[in-house]
């Protein structure tokens, strides 16, 4: 049974990528503006909800990545999110947007056992988002990795500074 839903759920994944990249494929639209100040919104809300379809588009694509094992490949994807043009986005928290990027990043490297490699995504993220409710669970994967490398003396101060940051957001 597991066998074959795990088929059901790769052959699942194969289409959503197909039809995904096929969308993507057609529909690139640039970003131009010419000298018409009404086509100019217009052409500019139009590129708008287009780059963000195409956006949650590749978020999707980099989770069945993720999901199908795939972790370098997702994690290509998930840097790509991370460095997404947003500039010309209203009415968007930018930050907000990228931040799944910034968390699964890591979990791609922890997945393979690159220990080193995802205490040096961890750390981004975890400046990147101190203040959030992640930061605590984030040092708390950092002192798996260390306690994971051998560092127990490193694993137990980042464990500690977690537990610290936890009381205080409660």
């Amino acid at each position: 049974k597991e066998k074959k839903d795990l088929k059901l759920k790769t052959d699942y994944f194969e289409k959503a990528e197909k039809s995904y990249n096929d969308y993507i494929d057609r529909y690139k639209i640039p970003f131009s503006l010419g000298s018409n100040v009404e086509l100019n919104k217009l052409q500019k809300i139009k590129w708008e909800e287009h780059d963000k379809k195409i956006f949650a588009i590749t978020n999707n694509l980099a989770y069945i990545k993720y999901e199908g094992k795939q972790y370098e490949k997702a994690r290509e994807i998930y840097l790509k999110i991370t460095n997404w043009q947003m500039e010309n986005w209203t009415n968007v928290n930018r930050d907000e947007m990228k931040k799944d990027a910034y968390l699964m990043l890591p979990l791609t490297y922890y997945k393979e056992s690159k220990w080193a490699d995802a205490i040096i995504a961890y750390r981004d993220a975890k400046d990147r988002y101190a203040a959030s409710v992640e930061a605590p669970v984030i040092g708390m994967r950092i002192a798996e990795c260390l306690q994971n490398m051998g560092d127990f003396a490193g694993a137990k101060l980042e464990l500690d500074a977690s537990k610290w940051a936890l009381e205080l957001s409660n």
